[in-house]
C-alpha cells in the first residue's frame, strides 16, 4: 500500500489525513462545521486506526467532534491528559463559588471559604461522567456572566439532562431573537434529545458566545473554552467505542513510540489520568488545570516514520520543550506541517528542526487568516505547499504520495508560500 498524506481542505484550523500500511490516522480536525465527516466519506475512509488531538483548541477539536458524531469509526482516540482530568476536578468542586468568580476574573482567590461538595455521589458511572460535564459548563457560565447563576443542583434530580437543559434555557433566554419562545424550545429539545446531544448542544451554544465577542478575552477565555471542549469530549466519549489514550505534555524531548503504532509522541508521555486527585478541590486547582490545557504554542507533537518516508505534525508548538542545543532531527524524506498553520508567531520553531537533506522534505501549511503573516522561515524552505492559493484565495487539498524514495505531489497545489 502506498503511503499518502493529505492536508484536508478545512476552512478553519488544520486537519491531516495519513494513510499508511499500518492504518489510517486523522490528526486534528479543524473547526466545527467544516464538513470533515463528509470529506472522509468522499475519500473512502471507512475506519480510522486512530484519531489524534494535539491541543484543546476549537480549531483542532471541532472537526474531530464532528467526526466522532457522524464520521467513520475510530479504533483509538488520542487526547491531551487534561481532557480527562478537568471533568473529574469539576465534579470534586468544593462549592467556593465566590472564590471561583474571583479566580476566573483575576486569577486571585479572594474568598477561600470551603463548603460541602456541590455534586452528590452518583452510583451510575455513566450518570457521574455526564454530571461532570454539567459541572464544567455551569462553572463556565458563572465565570462568563460575571455573576453566579443558579445552575448547581442541591439534589440529584432526573438525570444530568435536566442540568444541561437549565443551562441551555439560560443561553437561549439571552438570545434577543428568541425572546419568549426560549422556554418552549427548551422543552422541545428535552423531549427529543438525549443527554449526550443536550451536552453537545449546550457546549456549542457556549462556544458561540465566545465567537460573538461577548466573552472575556485573553488567557481566561482560552481556559474557559478548554473547559467547554473538555465537557463536549467527555459527553461524546459515551457514544464512542474507541479506546481512549491520554498523553501528558512534558517540557522535554521524549520521542516515545506509541505502543502498536508507527508514531512517536515527541513531547508527551502516555499516562493513566485521574490518579491521586483530592476528594474535593478549590477554584484555583480547576482554573490552573484549564489554563494549562488552554495554553497556545504547547500542543503535542507527533512524528510518523516507516522504512521510507516520514511525517512530522507540529500542531501549534513552538518546540520550547527542546533543551539548549537540542533539535528534532529528520533522517528521511518528511512531510512537515508548519507550526501554527505557518504563522509568524511560531517563527522560532523552524531553527529547532535539523534535516539530513532539507531538499527531500515537503513543508505544508493549512489556511492562514489574511490578518496573520506567514513565517519567513516557512517561505525559505526548499519545498513548500499551501492549502489556500496565495493569489486566488481558493482552497485546494494537498495530496502527497510516497514513491521512489520521496514524497511526490499527486495533485497541483499552491507552492508560492
Amino acid at each position: 500500500m502506498m503511503t499518502e498524506f493529505r492536508v484536508m481542505p478545512v476552512r478553519e484550523g488544520e486537519s491531516y489525513l495519513l494513510r499508511s500500511p499500518r492504518g489510517v490516522y486523522l490528526v486534528d480536525g479543524g473547526g466545527f462545521g467544516c464538513g470533515l465527516p463528509e470529506m472522509l466519506q468522499e475519500r473512502g475512509v471507512r475506519k480510522l486506526r486512530a484519531m489524534v488531538c494535539t491541543s484543546a483548541a476549537p480549531l483542532a477539536m471541532g472537526g474531530l467532534m464532528d467526526a466522532i458524531q457522524s464520521g467513520p469509526p475510530a479504533g483509538e482516540i488520542w487526547l491531551p491528559e487534561g481532557l480527562a482530568v478537568l471533568p473529574d476536578l469539576a465534579l470534586r468542586f468544593n462549592g467556593d463559588l465566590s472564590g471561583w468568580l474571583d479566580v476566573a476574573a483575576t486569577r486571585r482567590v479572594l474568598h477561600s471559604g470551603r463548603r460541602g461538595a456541590v455534586w452528590p455521589t452518583i452510583d451510575s458511572a455513566v450518570n457521574r461522567r455526564m454530571l461532570s460535564v454539567a459541572a464544567l459548563f455551569a462553572l463556565v457560565m458563572a465565570a462568563s456572566r460575571g455573576t453566579w447563576v443558579d445552575v448547581f443542583p442541591e439534589k440529584y434530580g432526573q438525570g444530568p439532562g435536566r442540568y444541561f437543559l437549565r443551562l441551555i434555557g439560560l443561553l437561549l433566554k439571552s438570545d434577543p431573537e428568541l425572546g419568549e419562545r426560549a422556554p418552549a424550545l427548551s422543552d422541545t429539545l428535552f423531549g427529543t434529545l438525549d443527554d449526550v446531544d443536550l451536552a453537545v448542544l449546550c457546549g456549542r451554544l457556549l462556544l458561540a458566545r465566545f465567537d460573538s465577542g461577548q466573552e472575556e478575552a485573553g488567557g481566561s477565555a482560552c481556559a474557559l473554552q478548554a473547559m467547554i471542549l473538555t465537557g463536549m469530549t467527555r459527553a461524546l466519549a459515551e457514544r464512542s467505542e474507541a479506546r481512549r489514550r491520554y498523553f501528558r505534555p512534558v517540557n522535554r524531548l521524549t520521542g516515545n513510540l506509541v505502543a502498536r503504532h508507527p508514531l512517536r509522541c515527541m513531547n508527551g508521555l502516555e499516562c493513566e489520568p485521574l490518579t491521586g486527585l483530592e476528594h474535593t478541590v478549590g477554584p484555583e486547582s480547576i482554573f490552573s488545570q484549564a489554563m494549562e490545557l488552554g495554553q497556545t504554542g504547547r500542543g503535542l507533537v507527533f512524528q510518523y516514520g516507516d522504512a521510507g518516508g516520514g511525517a512530522l505534525f507540529l500542531s501549534d508548538s513552538r518546540l520550547q520543550f527542546l533543551g539548549k542545543g537540542e533539535t528534532l532531527r529528520l533522517d528521511r524524506p518528511t512531510v512537515v506541517t508548519a507550526p501554527g498553520q505557518g504563522s509568524c508567531h511560531q517563527e522560532a520553531a523552524y531553527a529547532r528542526i535539523e534535516s539530513v537533506r532539507p531538499s527531500d522534505n515537503v513543508w505544508v501549511r493549512a489556511r492562514l487568516p489574511r490578518s496573520r503573516k506567514v513565517a519567513a522561515a516557512f517561505t525559505r524552505q526548499p519545498n513548500t505547499l499551501c492549502l489556500q492559493n496565495c493569489r486566488t484565495g481558493v482552497l485546494r487539498e494537498i495530496l502527497l504520495q510516497f514513491a521512489d524514495g520521496g514524497w511526490r505531489q499527486a495533485e497541483d497545489a499552491c507552492g508560492c508560500a
